[in-house]
């Protein structure tokens, strides 16, 4: 009696979890479709021409700033590859005329390139997108800024080092084109599979109970 009453909360509980799994990932269809919809809208804007809003938060907001480059240390995250080459992001703070202070991905560095990392002087203009910063996943390491390790560019971890207030979001710069860092040329492109992960876990779900349905009507009767 015992034996059955654990298998049917076993398998409840199976089942349950195998839903969960399905309308979460309904829930990331429709905030995944969100972001590409935003993605598209903004990829008609031309960033050399447009202001850039700073104040309006929304990742992938594209435009341009006029300010300077801050003299503060210069931070290499990584790695990160291109073409199969390994490198890092390099971000430098920027302050805009209205004294706002924002990290700038600046683009992609080899690893095995001898980079003398300039800046233009005085005044300049960049455009690009405003974009959070990527999420850190399970295997990210922490951010050792004692000894110049960067895996994750954490704002607070930034702002820490850094002894600024920056602003939430990153602009990944677009404009003016470098050869070293090489800039983003483009907004990301993002899948979206959602959809077919909740149609598997949805099955799976439904498959469940059949499976043990067929499993007790072969059980030998005595």
């Amino acid at each position: 009696m015992f034996k059955k009453i654990t298998t049917c909360i076993t398998l409840t509980i199976a089942f349950i979890t195998l839903l969960s799994l399905g309308f979460w990932q309904l829930d990331r269809l429709e905030w995944k479709t969100e972001i590409i919809t935003s993605i598209e809208n903004y990829a008609t804007i031309d960033p050399v021409t447009t202001g850039l809003n700073i104040e309006d938060e929304k990742d992938f907001q594209r435009g341009f700033i006029r300010g300077e480059y801050l003299n503060t240390h210069p931070i290499l995250v990584g790695p990160r590859t291109s073409n199969g080459q390994n490198g890092h992001h390099l971000y430098q703070a920027f302050r805009t005329l209205e004294g706002i202070d924002l990290m700038i991905n600046r683009g992609w560095v080899s690893s095995d390139e001898k980079l003398v990392i300039s800046v233009p002087p005085g005044q300049t203009v960049i455009a690009g997108y405003l974009k959070s910063s990527d999420e850190k996943n399970t295997f990210t390491p922490p951010n050792a800024p004692d000894q110049n390790m960067w895996y994750h560019a954490d704002i607070n971890d930034l702002n820490a080092f850094l002894n600024l207030n920056l602003h939430s979001k990153i602009l990944y710069q677009e404009y003016p084109a470098t050869e070293s860092p090489k800039i983003f040329s483009d907004l990301p492109t993002l899948r979206n599979n959602h959809f077919q992960y909740a149609i598997f876990w949805f099955f799976m779900a439904g498959l469940l109970p059949f499976l043990c349905m067929i499993s007790y009507f072969k059980r030998p009767r005595y």
